[in-house]
């Protein structure tokens, strides 16, 4: 009976970790799903995106479980280690990035949607045991700018994608917010953080001398 009794609460317990560890991989494979449009913008797959957009009146604001939109997506592109071992990181830049995302703001994706995003480099002000960072399509492009900035070639193409992104209605001086819950004073803070400053601050002048023209100063507080 010691060892009928052993075996049964070995295989409950088998079957309690079983179904937490079928609950975890369901919980991640949620957060894996995605769109068909958003599928298509991450393999840079100008033809099929345009098919999906034209053909199959595919939502261009959607956005995906994890929260990202198909027009950061795109731009994302530019920021990840896979243009850096293109050969002609500039070519893809006009000829992919840049038709994705001109496609996808002329048939309505707002280029000032909130997504969550963890790029921006802005220091721990304390302790936190909550953060929350949110920023747009347009400030996913100025941080490909900041750091493709000692590279000319690239440069000029991010800054086409900022051109095209300010002239659909970007806004330069929109309000990142980082929200942080202090530990110890139990209490949470919002840091405000306008993206036009966040390019001034990294000493990229020729994004900054490029975003100024768009800029409508007395939104700035």
């Amino acid at each position: 009976y010691l060892v009928i009794s052993i075996v049964v609460c070995f295989v409950g317990s088998f079957n309690i970790n079983l179904s937490t560890c079928l609950k975890v991989t369901s919980s991640r494979a949620a957060m894996k799903r995605t769109t068909l449009l958003m599928k298509a913008v991450e393999l840079s797959d100008v033809e099929m995106t345009r098919f999906l957009i034209e053909e199959c009146d595919a939502d261009v604001n959607q956005p995906c479980p994890r929260g990202f939109r198909p027009l950061y997506a795109a731009i994302k592109m530019v920021s990840g280690s896979y243009l850096c071992n293109l050969v002609n990181p500039h070519k893809y830049i006009t000829e992919v990035t840049l038709p994705i995302v001109t496609m996808l703001l002329e048939h309505g994706a707002d280029p000032n949607g909130e997504v969550p995003v963890d790029d921006f480099k802005l220091g721990s002000v304390c302790e936190s045991n909550d953060m929350r960072m949110v920023t747009t399509a347009l400030g996913q492009a100025i941080c490909c700018a900041i750091k493709y900035k000692d590279d000319q070639t690239v440069n000029k193409g991010i800054l086409k994608l900022l051109g095209v992104l300010c002239d659909n209605g970007g806004n330069p001086v929109y309000q990142c917010f980082i929200e942080k819950e202090f530990i110890k004073e139990g209490r949470s803070c919002m840091f405000k953080f306008i993206l036009f400053e966040y390019a001034l601050e990294a000493c990229n002048f020729e994004t900054v001398v490029f975003l100024m023209k768009y800029i409508n100063f007395a939104d700035i507080k």
